[in-house]
């Protein structure tokens, strides 16, 4: 008889966030926080993961990991968990940053994201995020795909002990998380802040030490006609943000 834990569902997503911005910046956020890859970064599989996990409102859809997302609607079990891990793109260390305890799940009719005719998704009943360096892993079998907590012995120790982990942690901030996030998307949806923050990189004795910065150059020099301040404002403006359009389309909620 397998020996599992059954009175909780985990499922472990990974997510790509940002590099740490130099103090004095006009980006002021923590960087002790994981913020996820908001700046736009093309990244190590050449693609620009930028939405999830969703800490504006601590939701969760299928967007992304869709058949890890369904797969967790189909458990039929009262306690149910996200944990969520990430790699620092300056040290390639990585770390677990916290859990979304699963609340009410929802679908929202819609064929935009090529999701067969619907988004589903879950709200965060209740919520525990870290600080990047808090929890530390090494384990090389964790890959970037999602894996879940019932299906072996040995997925179902390591998601547990993660989960407990997590839980052993006196300081949450996942209010933090929220706040700083909200307060980016304002600001990239700001025609006259952005406008700011590139004067103020401009002049910035650090620049040469901004990685974002120097992105921004490489950028400029294969798209002589944009930059990654328009293209930010333009993409946070746009239906390509899918909070964008989600927030206007009703939730039917399942439980």
């Amino acid at each position: 008889m397998l020996n599992i834990n059954y009175d909780r569902d985990i499922v472990l997503f990974n997510y790509y966030s940002t590099r740490v911005f130099l103090e004095g910046c006009f980006i002021n956020i923590s960087n002790d926080l994981a913020h996820r890859n908001l700046f736009l970064f093309k990244l190590s599989d050449g693609k620009i993961h930028f939405e999830f996990p969703v800490f504006e409102n601590h939701t969760y859809n299928s967007i992304c990991n869709l058949k890890g997302v369904r797969s967790l609607i189909k458990r039929d079990t009262n306690e149910k968990y996200i944990i969520f891990r990430t790699q620092d793109q300056n040290t390639k260390k990585r770390y677990i940053i916290g859990y979304y305890k699963i609340g009410k799940t929802y679908y929202q009719e819609t064929k935009i994201f090529n999701n067969n005719g619907f988004v589903c998704g879950f709200e965060a009943s209740e919520i525990h995020l870290l600080k990047r360096r808090e929890i530390i892993f090494k384990d090389n079998s964790i890959g970037i795909g999602h894996n879940v907590s019932w299906h072996l012995e040995k997925w179902n120790r390591k998601l547990n002990n993660f989960l407990n982990r997590i839980q052993s942690k006196d300081e949450d901030y996942s209010d933090l998380y929220q706040k700083e996030t909200l307060e980016l998307v304002h600001l990239f949806k700001d025609e006259k802040k952005m406008d700011e923050w590139k004067d103020f990189c401009k002049t910035c004795i650090k620049n040469k030490q901004c990685y974002f910065y120097r992105y921004n150059e490489r950028y400029k020099k294969k798209n002589p006609k944009s930059n990654m301040y328009d293209l930010i404002h333009k993409v946070y403006n746009s239906n390509i943000y899918s909070k964008n359009i989600l927030d206007e389309i009703p939730k039917k909620y399942i439980r």
